[in-house]
């Protein structure tokens, strides 16, 4: 049985494939196996793979049609047969200790889950910044947490704020994963959501590695991340299966409520802010998506962030105005004082022509 199996859906990534395999080839770690899912390329991809798996056999390469990460990464996990699950993403690159020190990690502290810092790259301006968010010490670190294995009773009001809702950052023992079926969605994005956010609420110790180890790629033209669109309401879908998920378990209310409204409302906003199809994410919002989240039964003091309150009280009963100030762009300001701008104007010339 080896240590680890990496699982890593494969989709068109023939650019950065080199340097993301180059990256798990030369893990520290030796004792790994390395499951590629090829969803359907139709680029280089699948060459590149089966090049590096004609000279290291500690790589598998399976073949679909193309069905989504979701489904790629299940059919992965299908198969796996290491101790410990590390599920990547083909465009990102890896520290090559990370997966000896996350293994030494979760051992240690004997973890369901162990999560690691990161940073970004950006490949506009090829320029690297730590990902801050991405593991919140704040949350973690109070005097009532200072301990070196939690889980989501120790900082119930900040669970799903403290890290994100990504897979690749984070180490799971496999048993954990087989016996609470954990699977991914069947989603064109966020389909990793579910699966991180309930393994976070399921696992009964949750450890931290306090080193940068993983770097996710910014503005990648073939990531998924760029595709929302194509999909836009995909969020409330995963959104919307976490809180079933949270009200089955019987923890939703009381243990992890605020801590869900708070994050689900900023996650609506996030995609509303950088989704190019806003009007119909603004549309689903006002019409379906905050009234099924029963957002507005909350008062103004449950919400973290008074920003995100205001926004969600403007958007009940949205005006023109209104939807412009919630769309919450630089843009959009611009586009309010243009329409009053030229209110005023048509005003003025009126009164003019009365005088």
């Amino acid at each position: 049985m080896p240590k680890v199996s990496v699982v890593m859906p494969i989709y068109n990534i023939e650019d950065y494939l080199g340097e993301c395999l180059d990256s798990i080839i030369n893990q520290t770690l030796e004792d790994i196996e390395i499951i590629c899912i090829n969803d359907g390329s139709t680029d280089n991809s699948l060459s590149i793979l089966e090049k590096y798996a004609e000279k290291d056999n500690r790589i598998k390469i399976l073949s679909q049609n193309n069905k989504g990460a979701g489904i790629a990464r299940n059919e992965g996990l299908k198969i796996a047969k290491g101790e410990c699950l590390s599920i990547l993403d083909a465009d990102d690159f890896y520290d090559l200790a990370m997966l000896e020190k996350m293994y030494e990690k979760i051992n240690s502290t004997n973890s369901d889950i162990t999560i690691c810092k990161s940073r970004h790259y950006d490949m506009n301006s090829c320029r690297y910044s730590d990902i801050e968010y991405a593991v919140h010490q704040r949350f973690i670190n109070k005097k009532e947490n200072e301990k070196e294995v939690f889980n989501y009773k120790d900082l119930s009001g900040h669970i799903f704020d403290f890290c994100v809702g990504w897979s690749w950052d984070k180490l799971y023992k496999k048993s954990f994963v087989k016996d609470n079926n954990l699977e991914f969605q069947d989603l064109r994005s966020s389909n990793d959501l579910f699966f991180v956010f309930s393994s976070i609420v399921k696992a009964k110790r949750i450890s931290i590695v306090n080193e940068v180890l993983a770097t996710h790629r910014r503005n990648v033209d073939t990531s998924l991340s760029k595709t929302r669109e194509k999909d836009p309401l995909c969020f409330y879908d995963a959104i919307d299966a976490l809180k079933r998920e949270l009200i089955d378990m019987n923890i939703f209310k009381g243990d992890v409520e605020q801590s869900f409204i708070n994050w689900s409302l900023h996650f609506c906003f996030w995609h509303l802010d950088s989704n190019e199809e806003r009007d119909l994410i603004y549309e689903n919002l006002t019409n379906k998506i905050f009234n099924d989240l029963g957002f507005y039964n909350y008062s103004k003091e449950y919400f973290y962030n008074q920003r995100n309150y205001k926004r969600l009280i403007r958007m009940k009963n949205p005006s023109k105005i209104a939807k412009l100030l919630s769309m919450n762009e630089p843009s959009n300001i611009i586009k309010l004082f243009k329409k009053i701008a030229s209110f005023l104007k048509k005003t003025l010339s009126f009164f003019k022509e009365k005088w």
